[in-house]
């Protein structure tokens, strides 16, 4: 994919794709990885994507740009733990500084959705079932928070080894939290330190509702436990076939690259 500053440079040589921006494209946003080689960077890359990726993509792809965790596209389902490269509020302000740009607008309204710093792709997964719109299978509920950060009170630190939690997915309007429990979970130690957590958040009021990699790979679990999380949140539960239908696409799309051991 290739990127010139006006249509009348655009050209179409084989194996390329041209993208006109449209202006003269800002050098603050330009990465140089060889001489005489540019890249733009990833916030004019997502408001690029805003012409042409679906939302689920855009909205998948604005949760990696803004987590704390990087891909590696060369082996699937992998992924390597790193600070926090962009956040929300700087994509947001590349959108308000460029809104007459193609793709500005739709890039602006997924944002929206978009919340900082997550952890894994399961956990960008496990916000996406949740924030994504009910037409395309989610429940609808933006507002939450990632790594909602639980301090252990000294009347409960005898319940606890850890001095606070970061429960994965929060909604404060319901004291509701979200965690994803992948295969690591199944660890004793891990699984025990899991048990104390679940323990010290429920005694402070938290309501808690677990996910897991087999509810994730399969439709009706999913459902059931999708229905859980909007009820604590205090939502309808769309149990009709045409949104069981979509929840179902999104679910599939969250996991197309995962191999089943995250």
């Amino acid at each position: 994919d290739t990127l010139v500053n006006f249509d009348f440079e655009r050209s179409t040589p084989a194996g390329f794709r041209c993208h006109v921006f449209g202006a003269p494209i800002p050098p603050g946003h330009l990465i140089e990885v060889a001489e005489g080689l540019l890249v733009v960077d990833e916030a004019m890359c997502f408001v690029q994507a805003g012409s042409w990726m679906s939302e689920p993509e855009q909205l998948e792809y604005g949760y990696e740009i803004c987590a704390r965790y990087h891909l590696n596209h060369l082996s699937t389902g992998d992924y390597i733990e790193m600070g926090q490269r962009y956040t929300v509020a700087d994509l947001i302000a590349y959108c308000n500084e460029n809104r007459s740009r193609q793709g500005a607008i739709r890039a602006a309204a997924v944002l929206r959705h978009v919340h900082d710093g997550a952890r894994s792709p399961m956990e960008t997964a496990t916000a996406i079932m949740v924030v994504a719109k009910r037409s395309q299978g989610g429940l609808g509920y933006a507002k939450i928070e990632l790594n909602h950060r639980v301090d252990v009170p000294n009347e409960f630190k005898y319940l606890a080894k850890a001095g606070y939690f970061e429960i994965d997915v929060y909604a404060p309007a319901s004291g509701t939290g979200v965690e994803y429990n992948g295969s690591d979970h199944l660890d004793k130690q891990r699984s025990a330190s899991d048990a104390e957590r679940m323990t010290v958040l429920s005694a402070l009021g938290f309501r808690m509702i677990v996910l897991t990699g087999t509810q994730f790979a399969h439709q009706l679990q999913l459902h059931r436990a999708m229905n859980a999380i909007a009820l604590a949140m205090g939502l309808k539960c769309d149990r009709s076939e045409v949104f069981q239908k979509r929840q179902n696409d999104l679910r599939e799309f969250v996991i197309r690259h995962w191999d089943g051991g995250l």
